[in-house]
């Protein structure tokens, strides 16, 4: 695996150096070598980029699948200021 590879995972994943370092226990400083090909990952780095990679994209689909749930109650009930602000409505709310 070489940085134009990790670069393409991380873009795909519509994350900032900064948001896949934490996920993969890196620095920035470490994940902009990598994508420079300036340093090469070890073999545990790389199979954390894989893992990091199906976790995050788990939880894209998880997000995405609540969203459209909400959507659907927003037009349910009628909600007639749009979907986008009784969600926001929603998680605002203090229970």
């Amino acid at each position: 695996m070489n940085g134009l590879d990790i670069k393409k995972i991380r873009e795909s994943l519509d994350v900032t150096q900064a948001q896949f370092a934490y996920y993969i226990g890196k620095t920035v400083t470490t994940i902009t070598l990598y994508e420079a090909n300036k340093l090469k990952p070890t073999k545990k780095s790389i199979e954390k980029i894989m893992q990091a990679a199906n976790i995050i994209n788990e939880h894209k689909k998880q997000f995405l699948r609540f969203k459209s749930d909400l959507r659907m109650v927003a037009k349910n009930k009628g909600y007639d200021k749009g979907a986008n602000l009784f969600i926001m409505e929603l998680l605002d709310t203090k229970i």
